[in-house]
């Protein structure tokens, strides 16, 4: 089996060994899930890739330009050495109710790889993609660090819904959180606030 290293095992433990109120007890189970395989994920392959994009295609036969795209990045990828696994970011551009969404999470299923959505137009701030931090009451972390601890995958889909509606705070800016999970080399080093784990997250399909 192809496997990578996502999470450092001495941040975890830190993290979970610092946990000693009741209102952080809520992130014991996520940072165990964590450490299964000792940090590390499966880099994802397929040896039936064709199949699985033919019936993708006779399901979205709108979406025939992106899934050629996204076949080919996995084709691509497929052949590199397991470090080097990386699916450049897509953006869909077209009018809502034609299934940009549905196909995001069809594609996930249909590859087996976890599928997390973050609505861009209706979140305040980064907190979806970085957690919020420990100091508040209702701190919770964020969606990249639970779709990747959660799973026995090094990869995921993860949607970023409507980006054209993100909001523009100047005092919780999401676009910084978003450029850093977008671009390779800061996705490896990104950064869950709630639980201060920093991770690999740049093998994620966005």
């Amino acid at each position: 089996e192809r496997a990578v290293p996502v999470f450092e095992m001495k941040q975890l433990r830190d993290t979970r060994q610092k946990i000693y109120s009741d209102k952080e007890a809520r992130f014991l189970k996520l940072l165990q899930s964590a450490e299964k395989k000792n940090g590390f994920r499966l880099i994802p392959s397929w040896d039936d890739l064709p199949a699985r994009f033919a019936t993708l295609r006779t399901n979205f036969p709108n979406f025939s330009e992106v899934l050629d795209a996204l076949e080919c990045e996995l084709i691509l990828s497929a052949v590199q050495p397991p470090d080097r696994f990386r699916v450049a970011p897509l953006l869909l551009a077209g009018d809502p109710g034609i299934g940009k969404t549905l196909l995001a999470s069809e594609f996930a299923k249909s590859l087996g790889l976890p599928f997390a959505k973050i609505s861009a137009g209706g979140t305040q701030g980064p907190f979806d993609f970085v957690g919020t931090s420990r100091n508040w009451s209702n701190a919770h972390p964020g969606r990249v660090f639970e779709l990747l601890a959660l799973s026995d995958s090094a990869s995921g889909v993860l949607l970023v819904d409507e980006v054209d509606k993100m909001a523009q705070d100047p005092r919780n800016p999401i676009l910084p959180a978003l450029l850093d999970l977008l671009e390779g080399d800061s996705a490896r080093q990104f950064r869950d606030e709630a639980c201060a784990v920093t991770f690999d997250a740049s093998r994620l399909i966005i």
